[in-house]
C-alpha cells in the first residue's frame, strides 16, 4: 500500500527552502520540511484511519471467486497430516 502525502507550502516557504537546497543544508531544510509538515501530521491524526478490508473488496472477491473453476480436488486429512509429511524418512 502507497500512502501519497501533498505538500503545499506558500510561495514565501518554496523560496526558503529552494534556498537551503541551493545551500545544501542538511539541518535547515530538515526543519522546514518539519514546520511544513507539522499541519498535515495534525489533520492526518484526526482522521479515522483507512479501512483495511471493505464491503465493496468483499464483493469483488466474491465475484472473481464465483468465475473459478472447482474442479481442484480436496486433499483427505491424511495427505496434510504429520504422518503422511514424513513417512519417507521412516525408511
Amino acid at each position: 500500500m502507497t500512502m501519497l502525502i501533498k505538500l503545499e507550502m506558500s510561495a514565501e516557504q518554496e523560496a526558503q527552502l529552494r534556498e537551503q537546497i541551493a545551500r545544501q543544508n542538511e539541518k535547515d531544510i530538515q526543519a522546514l520540511l518539519a514546520q511544513m509538515l507539522a499541519p498535515t501530521v495534525k489533520e492526518l491524526l484526526q482522521e479515522p484511519p483507512p479501512e483495511t478490508w471493505d464491503a465493496e473488496s468483499e464483493a469483488l472477491l466474491d465475484e472473481l471467486s464465483a468465475d473459478l473453476p472447482i474442479s481442484v480436488p480436496l486433499l483427505s486429512d491424511y495427505a496434510v497430516s504429520r504422518t503422511s509429511m514424513y513417512e519417507d524418512e521412516a525408511l
